[in-house]
């Protein structure tokens, strides 16, 4: 009776050609590799997909804000969208690239609606014009008033 395969000895040659192809690299293009992917994206997807949701959160909901802590999260999260670095695996333009975003184009829109937000806060914060009452109106009159006559 053979031996199974498994248990078979192998020739030199068997050899050769098992550690031959152990060096050979993995040809993948980057089309392959940046491709969207259907179904259920893959766990490093999600991952950055959820590390842009919530820089997006921090950027636009703590942008005027005076809690040191959200002002914080504000400030990593602008200076992670302005950034330009390729070197970490989840910087901004990584992560764009990876999930088939124009860097440029996101950055433009998301610190355009950042200011629109900014402005809308700033102005609905302003205070309310004094209200005249009879004794400002008195001083105001006595002062304008006071040095003529």
């Amino acid at each position: 009776m053979a031996a199974p395969p498994s248990a078979r000895w192998a020739t030199q040659d068997d050899t050769m050609d098992s550690e031959s192809q152990i060096f050979e690299p993995d040809v993948v293009l980057a089309p392959d590799f940046y491709a969207p992917r259907t179904g259920l994206p893959d766990p490093e997807r999600s991952l950055m997909i959820a590390v842009l949701e919530e820089a997006s959160r921090c950027l636009l909901n703590y942008c005027t804000s005076i809690d040191r802590k959200q002002r914080q999260l504000y400030e990593e999260a602008r200076d992670w969208f302005a950034s330009e670095d390729y070197e970490h695996l989840y910087s901004y333009e990584n992560v764009c690239h990876v999930l088939g975003i124009d860097p440029a184009y996101l950055r433009r829109r998301i610190f355009a609606v950042r200011d629109r937000r900014a402005a809308s806060t700033a102005s609905s914060r302003r205070p309310e014009p004094a209200v005249a009452t009879d004794t400002n109106r008195k001083v105001g009159m006595t002062a304008s008033h006071g040095a003529s006559g």
